[in-house]
C-alpha cells in the first residue's frame, strides 16, 4: 500500500474543519438554550405578578445561557489559534481504541476514541482527510484501521502540550518534510 503526501495544507484543511464544526455546534446549542428560555418566559400565559415570582428562576436560566455561549466561544477561539502550525505536530504511539455507544440515540452519537501515549485522549470527529482521494473516511473507518501500537502524526492545539486537533494513521499519510 502507497502513503499519501500528507502537507501542511492538507493539515490546515483539517484543522479549519473542527474549527467549523465547533462552531456550528456551539451556535446550535445556544439556539437551542434561547430557544428554552424563551418558550419558558412567554410560553406560560400568566398574569404579570406571577412572571415577578418567577423572575429569579429566569435570570438563573439567563445567567447559564450567557456563560456557556461565552464559554463555547472563548473554547473554540483557545483551541483553534493560530499558532506555528510544524511547531505543533508529533509523533505518538496509539495505545488504545474505545467504542462509546450513547444510549442509542442521535443526541448523543458513538464516539470513538483514541488514547495516545504522551498526549492522552482523542474524540474521533465524524468526517476525517475529506482532501484525500484514496482515505477520506468516517469516524469508523479511522477506528477499525486503527490498531494498538500504531504510530500517528497529531496536530496539538499548542506546541507540545495542547489538545489533539487532529490524528493522522502512520500507515497511511507519511509528512511532507
Amino acid at each position: 500500500m502507497q502513503k499519501e503526501k500528507l502537507t501542511l495544507q492538507h493539515i490546515q484543511k483539517d484543522v479549519n474543519s473542527g474549527k467549523k464544526e465547533h462552531i456550528i455546534r456551539a451556535i446550535l446549542f445556544s439556539l437551542l438554550l434561547i430557544a428554552l428560555v424563551v418558550s419558558f418566559i412567554f410560553g406560560f400565559r400568566m398574569a404579570p405578578a406571577d412572571f415577578l415570582d418567577e423572575l429569579p428562576l429566569v435570570l438563573i436560566g439567563g445567567g447559564i445561557l450567557l456563560y456557556r455561549i461565552i464559554h463555547h466561544v472563548l473554547y473554540i477561539t483557545v483551541r483553534y489559534r493560530s499558532a506555528s502550525l510544524p511547531d505543533r505536530i508529533v509523533k505518538d504511539t496509539l495505545i488504545n481504541a474505545e467504542y462509546i455507544d450513547r444510549y442509542q440515540l442521535s443526541l448523543f452519537p458513538r464516539r470513538y476514541l483514541f488514547h495516545f501515549a504522551r498526549c492522552g485522549k482523542y474524540i474521533v470527529p465524524e468526517k476525517n482527510y475529506t482532501w484525500s482521494a484514496a482515505f477520506s473516511m468516517s469516524d469508523e473507518g479511522v477506528f477499525n484501521y486503527a490498531v494498538n501500537g500504531d504510530a500517528f502524526y497529531l496536530v496539538l492545539s499548542k506546541p507540545h502540550a495542547g489538545k489533539i486537533l487532529c490524528a493522522y494513521n502512520a500507515k497511511l499519510f507519511e509528512l511532507e518534510e
